[in-house]
């Protein structure tokens, strides 16, 4: 079977005078995933509440854009710092993690064994 994907981007929902609905815009004949290549909303945690809010019930990979990441008065740091080590760590893996931060990393036993289950799952 071949995945129909959507894939769109820079549809920055931070600027009204881009408002844009997705229902809108989607593929005639349907799509099983849809591909969001960045620059979204920001800060990033309005960017995956819009997202959430528009594609429900719909698998989406979502790569946060530059502007994605800004944030407003600091309030989305977090969300960004976890991005980030997402990122890292498929980039990296689980050894280019430093020893001492795994040591303390609080439910570090409960992460990892949800990772390995996601893993064998794939």
């Amino acid at each position: 079977m071949i995945a129909r994907l959507w894939i769109f981007s820079d549809v920055h929902q931070h600027w009204p005078e881009n408002a844009w609905d997705p229902a809108g815009h989607a593929p005639a004949g349907g799509f099983d995933a849809a591909v969001v290549a960045g620059d979204v909303h920001m800060p990033l945690v309005r960017a995956l509440d819009w997202l959430a809010e528009r594609l429900t019930g719909v698998p989406v990979v979502y790569v946060p854009g530059n502007h994605d990441m800004w944030w407003d008065r600091g309030e989305d740091a977090d969300t960004t710092a976890a991005v980030a080590g997402q990122i890292a760590g498929a980039v990296y893996g689980a050894s280019g993690i430093p020893t001492d931060w795994l040591g303390k990393l609080a439910w570090r036993e409960r992460i990892e064994g949800a990772a390995d289950r996601l893993y064998a799952a794939r």
